[in-house]
């Protein structure tokens, strides 16, 4: 009688389930659960923060809200048709001066709503990219990806400084959309327009080239020709062009030497560094920034060969895990990976569980050892996490971010180097 009855719940348990599972597949019902997930963290942050203020000093040492966007893009707008150099701190190409010169001609209220504006739209898109891909098929990854968004300490970041890495992070992915649509030359083009704006983007040329995707590369290195040179030559002259851009390296050199002693950066010899310090001052002069910046090159490589392992791969797998790669390893090149730079995780880490449970699924060590990479990963870069820390310095002087982005690595390097993986997703015919 009891084993009925424990049968009978059982079966009632997965009739309801079953259900539950069919009905979450429909994209209305995704959408709002979606908007159920972000009113509860939007009252979340106001019962945290009563105002943008607070919020922005409990992330960072941020004065005030898009304080970068005011300190220097809105100071480059307005003085770069007269001076043709550089403001102080601005570390880009003359090409993004170029961008920004339509703010020259609104006030302040307006430049900092349309600014608003367009943080949110780029949120929107990358939103609305990932449910197109995984929407359907994958409901719960759709759900999970937007949760990880809207609570994600990379990206609250970039909200709070007003930063350009979620523009940037938006222009990759469109890149690999329009590559797997089978635009290559519009694909080499944002890349250029991209890189163009900030230096780092052109690494993600390196799975193309691999790949011998032609189309893409030559198409990225002239638009590289035409946004970085010709348009800003354009609009100053070749010698103002260039003075500015010999200028802003510089600049950019400088700001590596001070990033050194920047409790927030996250690039791993200043990471490293910084845990020395913390866990075993005694081994500190064993270790120089320079030897763990030949180290981070060497990872940089190993992980490029990891690129390389999945050139023939099919194009969208291959392809994908390939930028998801490149992004981790941005962390070992970049030397100024400040917090927003990070904005990329959330995709990386719902794509890489997607990927992990789908091949492991008949290795339950390895699902679950990938699983958990994953889930410390996305664990350390929560808002929920962050709060638990009275100060944000005690959170980012530990190197949290990177340590996350690190975590992700073990999971790419286990699929990479599943046999099982690679045979199930090796397309010899050119995509």
């Amino acid at each position: 009688m009891g084993n009925r009855m424990v049968g009978k719940i059982l079966n009632k348990a997965k009739s309801l389930l079953s259900y539950a599972d069919e009905k979450i597949r429909r994209p209305y019902i995704v959408y709002l659960i979606c908007v159920l997930i972000f009113s509860l963290i939007y009252n979340y942050y106001l019962n945290r923060w009563e105002t943008t203020t607070d919020f922005v000093k409990a992330i960072d040492i941020c004065p005030s809200i898009f304080q970068d966007f005011k300190d220097y893009y809105l100071g480059m707008a307005q003085s770069f048709l007269e001076t043709k150099r550089p403001v102080g701190g601005f570390i880009f190409p003359a090409f993004f001066a170029v961008l920004l010169l339509p703010l020259k001609y609104l006030s302040l209220q307006t430049d900092m709503l349309v600014w608003g504006i367009f943080q949110f739209t780029l949120f929107m898109i990358v939103i609305f990219m990932f449910f197109n891909k995984f929407g359907k098929k994958s409901p719960y990854a759709a759900i999970l990806f937007f949760s990880l968004m809207i609570t994600s300490v990379p990206l609250l970041h970039n909200f709070a400084w007003g930063q350009v890495s979620l523009f940037l992070f938006v222009g990759i992915l469109g890149v690999y959309h329009l590559r797997i649509a089978g635009f290559p030359v519009a694909a080499g083009f944002l890349l250029a327009f991209g890189t163009s704006i900030k230096y780092y983007p052109a690494v993600f040329i390196v799975p193309f080239v691999l790949r011998r995707e032609w189309r893409v590369v030559v198409s990225f290195l002239l638009g590289v020709v035409v946004f970085y040179a010709l348009v800003p030559i354009t609009v100053i002259g070749f010698t103002d062009w260039k003075e500015f851009e010999i200028a802003s390296i510089a600049l950019l050199r400088i700001k590596r030497k001070l990033d050194m002693i920047d409790i927030n950066s996250q690039y791993f010899p200043h990471v490293f560094m910084r845990l020395i310090v913390r866990c075993a001052p005694s081994l500190y002069y064993s270790f120089s920034f320079e030897k763990l910046g030949i180290l981070g090159y060497c990872i940089a490589a190993v992980n490029i060969g990891l690129v390389w392992r999945l050139r023939h791969l099919k194009l969208i797998v291959g392809l994908s895990l390939s930028i998801i790669i490149v992004f981790l390893t941005l962390a070992f090149l970049v030397r100024t990976s400040w917090p927003h730079y990070f904005v990329y995780l959330p995709f990386c880490q719902v794509a890489l569980l997607v990927h992990s449970l789908n091949i492991f699924k008949n290795h339950p060590i390895k699902k679950f050892t990938a699983a958990l990479a994953v889930s410390v990963s996305i664990i350390l870069t929560s808002i929920f996490f962050f709060n638990q820390f009275s100060d944000w310095k005690i959170y980012s002087g530990y190197g949290t971010i990177f340590i996350a982005n690190l975590l992700l690595l073990f999971p790419c390097y286990m699929l990479v180097l599943s046999n099982e993986f690679l045979r199930a997703n090796h397309h010899k015919k050119e995509d």
